[in-house]
């Protein structure tokens, strides 16, 4: 085998395995999904707690959810809310 067929090999491996953890960790369906990861995170703090109602997003069972969506990391719910609300606002001008 040769040096670039390996490379090429090693880099579609890496790219899997973040498909398969971004899968588990971001945007589960729901909590009873068994794809669901099980570590807990704290409680938001406050000011993200006015952040989240802004955006329509809760926190239950140590984890973020929108829309129906399970999110481990704050950052990614927001993410998710915004491009969403980003989503309705260009689908409403048309």
């Amino acid at each position: 085998m040769n040096r670039t067929h390996r490379h090429h090999e090693r880099a579609a491996g890496d790219w899997v395995r973040a498909a398969m953890l971004s899968s588990v960790s971001a945007g589960q369906p729901d909590a009873r999904s068994p794809l669901t990861s099980t570590a807990r995170v704290a409680a938001p703090a406050i000011v993200d707690q006015e952040l989240m109602a802004s955006l329509g997003i809760e926190f239950d069972t140590g984890a973020y959810r929108f829309a129906g969506m399970r999110f481990d990391c704050l950052a990614d719910a927001v993410g998710h809310a915004r491009f969403a609300m980003r989503h309705q606002e260009d689908a409403g001008g048309r």
